[in-house]
């Protein structure tokens, strides 16, 4: 009998500590959206979600010193802002597909994750190559 109890007691505690681990990493909630219903529908109001969109190359702004990075992603019909702390990407050009996760907040994108999708691994080795309305299709 004591050791069922103590079985059941365990049982209860590595459920609690995987209960805690999970709802407090934002990642594990993320919900994907597309820029249009990010910017249109309130309900992603400071919630934390994932997009993507192509960079605008002439928006960006970097700040070595605070490693501060902002930017604009826009879409068919969307464009949005997107500020960022931490490293800047290495393929940050013009067009390149950028996937972010953060919070969406007073019309600008908080991001605590950015990404951008290689160009080449769709295109072959050489960025000269490199389609812009091909990534506007994978969009889609």
């Amino acid at each position: 009998m004591g050791n069922k109890k103590i079985a059941i007691g365990i049982c209860f505690i590595v459920l609690a500590i995987g209960m805690l681990l999970f709802t407090s990493m934002p990642s594990a909630s993320v919900v994907e959206v597309k820029l249009k219903d990010l910017t249109k529908r309130e309900q992603y109001e400071n919630e934390y979600v994932l997009t993507q969109g192509m960079l605008k190359q002439s928006s960006v702004q970097w700040d070595a010193k605070r490693t501060q990075l902002s930017f604009e992603l826009y879409d068919e019909k969307e464009t949005i802002q997107v500020r960022y702390t931490g490293a800047k990407p290495d393929n940050f050009s013009d067009g390149v597909i950028v996937i972010i996760e953060g919070k969406w907040r007073n019309n600008i994108f908080y991001a605590e994750k950015v990404q951008t999708k290689c160009p080449s691994k769709y295109e072959g080795e050489d960025m000269k190559n490199y389609d812009k309305e091909m990534h506007k299709k994978l969009l889609d």
